[in-house]
């Protein structure tokens, strides 16, 4: 995978996001659940929009290679790092969609699921680029 601007731009709005989760982490503790649901909404959206944009059309174009040699450490981490990634968007967009049919969203487990999920991806994802950043 090469690395381009999109690449060092995505880095940065994944760091955010994991800033921001853990931000609302501490909003959470203040059991502003409105403000909760609106941020972690507003983070699912970025987040998807980024994948779209900018993670897929390289996953597409290098499923063949990645596949071929599956075995290989980069490729295992590459897809552990969309596998967690989509398990993080689906369980996300089910939560969201909760939330914002009902205005609140209950199921403590399944968030805290979703977020260790999430925040592990994101993790993968910035040594997938270190990788590709040294390698």
């Amino acid at each position: 995978m090469e690395l381009t601007t999109l690449s060092y731009l995505d880095l940065m709005l994944q760091v955010g996001i994991l800033v921001a989760l853990v931000f609302d982490y501490l909003v959470l503790r203040e059991k502003n659940l409105k403000r909760h649901g609106m941020l972690m909404t507003g983070l699912f959206a970025i987040n998807t929009v980024s994948v779209a944009a900018i993670m897929l059309p390289p996953f597409l174009g290098q499923t063949a290679e990645i596949l071929e040699n599956a075995l290989a450490a980069e490729s295992l981490l590459f897809l552990s790092h969309h596998a967690l990634g989509l398990i993080a968007e689906i369980l996300g967009g089910f939560l969201v969609l909760k939330w914002l049919l009902k205005s609140f969203c209950k199921g403590k487990t399944l968030m805290r699921a979703t977020m260790a999920t999430w925040i592990v991806s994101i993790l993968l994802g910035i040594v997938l680029f270190a990788w590709h950043l040294i390698g």
